[in-house]
């Protein structure tokens, strides 16, 4: 019966935009009633039909009206009758009159349950903003107080000793970069958010180069960590380059804290005719799945133990806005063997350097 309503619904469709009577006639009607009953009937035992549904198609009179408000069509009214008959010109123009307030209700139906959900979305967001900023101010305050403390203590040292202020110099370094990232992202956030997207400049550059210099840092910054970069020797391209080593320093960060230990992170990069591939591979717990369709989003990672101490979690929502900006897309899929995060990104450029192609 679903079926019958949309087709005809469709068929209602096709003859509005070709400009003929969108009034089905008893004989159209007729034999879609005849072909609903045949797929009916092959899907239902005999027992389960209704009584007196195989005399359904021997109805003499048939009339189907379209529910339509410009050009949409939101279905068709079906009129049966025992028997044979034809409408007079007030009773057509009544019941066509009734359709037309039928659409408009489905339509003010549907503005309120847009407006609802919308209301609803506004609300929901705003108070994962109010979150967020706690969140954030909470995240701040713990580098802050370390450089406080670390400054505090190098003023009560009467003659503090060489190594003793290299520590403590190297202590408020390490926290002043923690707080340079957090306000870096809190910028690249409040551009993705207010300006349209995050700016780019693409320039042509090599992929794989970049990959390599990254791992070489990670190499550093974590050693004892496995690292294996595979895939094509070259992947030339145009893109940010700087923008891009963001991309690929906070997926491959991801990786690390989220790898099980002792497994390698792996990532991989290869160029297609139109196309440059990059994935970033870790073996670990997979993604939980009620966190996929908004694992990219802002405000939604502070929700689960994902989000790593220290960092506001906007890690991946950067990922997702750089590559978009780059008119690319990247996806991530978990299981059993671990998480891949995969971005492709188009290998030319056409867009207008300095502003973000979206």
């Amino acid at each position: 019966a679903l079926k019958l309503f949309d087709d005809t619904a469709a068929a209602v469709q096709r003859r509005r935009q070709a400009g003929e009577d969108t009034r089905l006639d008893a004989n159209v009607a007729r034999v879609e009633a005849e072909r609903a009953r045949n797929q009916l009937a092959a899907l239902l035992p005999a027992a389960a039909l209704p009584t007196g549904y195989h005399d359904f198609a021997d109805q003499r009179a048939w009339l189907g009206l379209p529910l339509s408000g410009g050009a949409r069509v939101e279905g068709v009214l079906w009129l049966s009758f025992d028997t044979a008959r034809r409408l007079s010109a007030a009773e057509l123009a009544h019941l066509e009159s009734l359709c037309q307030l039928t659409t408009q209700a489905l339509a003010r139906a549907r503005l309120y349950d847009d407006e609802r959900l919308a209301k609803e979305e506004a609300r929901r967001r705003e108070a994962l903003e109010q979150q967020f900023l706690g969140m954030v101010s909470h995240d701040l305050r713990n580098p802050l107080q370390a450089i406080s403390l670390g400054a505090r203590a190098l003023q009560r040292m009467e003659r503090p000793s060489p190594e003793a202020v290299l520590r403590l110099s190297g202590r408020i370094g390490l926290s002043a970069d923690r707080m340079g990232h957090m306000v870096s992202d809190l910028l690249d956030f409040t551009r993705g958010r207010l300006a349209g997207g995050i700016p780019v400049e693409p320039e042509p550059g090599e992929l794989v180069r970049l990959c390599r210099e990254v791992l070489d840092e990670f190499s550093l910054s974590h050693p004892g960590r496995e690292l294996v970069l595979e895939g094509d020797g070259v992947c030339e391209g145009t893109w940010d380059g700087p923008r891009m080593r963001q991309v690929l320093c906070n997926l491959v960060g991801n990786a690390l804290r989220h790898a099980r230990a002792g497994t390698p992170v792996r990532l991989r990069v290869w160029q297609r005719p139109d196309e440059a591939v990059v994935e970033v591979h870790n073996e670990g717990e997979p993604i939980p799945e009620a966190l996929l369709p908004v694992l990219f989003e802002p405000f939604r990672r502070g929700d689960s133990h994902f989000r790593p101490a220290g960092s506001l979690g906007l890690g991946l929502y950067i990922v997702h806005q750089v590559v978009d900006s780059h008119r690319g897309r990247v996806e991530a899929r978990t299981g059993a063997e671990g998480t891949t995060f995969t971005v492709r990104l188009p290998r030319g450029a056409d867009f207008p350097p300095g502003r973000s192609p979206r």
